[in-house]
């Protein structure tokens, strides 16, 4: 099996593995503590990946292998899973050494991950094409699992869905490729200036930044909205994500297709347009919360375009300051949209929290229209 094949199968394993648990984390702190508490552990979270993207960048030149990065991610993250199951409830009073842990080790994992796609793969839209054809049979798994899981144990249940991602992540660590990095020279300066020096990936990671704020902002926000529409029933919160992920599949199949006819800029641009009528109409009346988690399923789906055209125009021999400079805008869209989510649920109330991801979406599928100038 050549590198390239691995890094596929590996970020597959990992998606499961991560899957068991990742889309009911803050689920879990949202039941045994607050909206407020979840969001404080995603925005702690985000700041320590950024941290850590920040040390690989400065220590790239002494950089040995892919390997010295994601696989003590994976390690780190496996034992933050294995930390949730010895606090037990405990977890809820301990969220910033939490948060901590989990954004060293999704940043260690991750900058090893970008290093190796950005190394071995030269088709990259194709590349997320077959993870997502991948991911086919687990998009529909997962939600079953889990939600069974946590209908048959309930509070219990969590427990058993953090072992498990555990010992998935280990099987991911084996299968994950390495190799040497050429990642070029690194300056914080010219890293923190690189937008203004290269317009055109200036222009794609402003765009990109904003719509990662959206989806970082959904991957909490968004299970919580669903448990507390259908009234904590966690079956019922399986069945609609079962749902959601079959319309996921089948966008992905579609999402070529509808970008040849309308334009890619256009197809982001509508969608993210559909997300904040959505989102408006859930601050107005919670009967539409379905249609806002519908709208963000699919709207999740198109932030592929924007992401393939951002690594497209980075520049190799210095890659390592890209990199870099790519997830410090990220977590900056990351950190913004989840004060503004905490501003907005303390002030207006948790079901207007979507009016956040949706203004996120829209601003950065405007601007990626801009940059990217299709016809209509």
């Amino acid at each position: 099996m050549d590198r390239g094949s691995r890094l596929l199968w590996a970020s597959w394993t990992f998606s499961v593995a991560n899957g068991l648990s990742s889309p009911v984390l803050g689920l879990y702190l949202f039941t045994g503590g607050s909206m407020e508490v979840s969001v404080e552990f995603y925005i702690v979270s985000a700041a320590f990946i950024l941290a850590t993207y920040i040390a690989v960048g400065m220590s790239s030149g002494r950089l040995r292998s892919t390997a010295s990065l994601y696989r003590p991610g994976l390690a780190l993250l496996a034992a933050f899973y294995f930390t949730l199951l010895a606090l037990g409830p405990r977890a809820h009073s301990c969220v910033p050494p939490l948060a901590a842990l989990y954004g060293v080790a999704s940043g260690l994992y991750w900058s090893g991950w970008d290093i190796a796609y950005y190394e071995f793969i030269s088709d990259r839209l194709t590349f997320f094409n077959r993870l997502s054809y991948l991911g086919f049979a687990s998009s529909l798994a997962l939600p079953a699992i889990y939600g069974g899981v946590l209908a048959a144990l309930r509070s219990s249940g969590y427990y058993v869905l953090f072992a498990s991602s555990a010992v998935g992540l280990a099987v991911a660590s084996a299968l994950m490729p390495s190799l040497r990095p050429s990642l070029g020279s690194f300056s914080v300066l010219h890293m923190a200036s690189l937008p203004a020096r290269d317009r055109r990936y200036g222009g794609l990671v402003t765009a990109l930044s904003m719509l990662f704020g959206y989806g970082y902002s959904t991957s909490y926000v968004n299970p919580i909205l669903t448990y507390v529409y259908f009234g904590d029933s966690y079956s019922r919160f399986a069945e609609f994500n079962y749902a959601l992920n079959v319309l996921g599949v089948a966008v992905v199949r579609a999402r070529r297709w509808m970008a040849s006819r309308l334009g890619a800029g256009n197809l982001v641009l509508y969608s993210s347009a559909a997300l904040m009528a959505s989102a408006a109409a859930t601050a107005v009346t919670w009967r539409a919360a379905p249609a806002y988690l519908v709208a963000s399923s699919f709207m999740g789906q198109m932030v592929t375009f924007v992401d393939v055209e951002t690594w497209n125009s980075m520049r190799h021999d210095r890659f390592a300051e890209y990199m870099t400079n790519r997830h410090l805008m990220l977590n900056t869209g990351r950190v913004t949209a989840s004060l503004l989510v905490l501003a907005v649920v303390n002030f207006l109330g948790p079901f207007t929290s979507p009016l956040v991801p949706g203004a996120f979406a829209l601003a950065g599928g405007s601007y990626f229209k801009v940059i990217r100038r299709d016809k209509p």
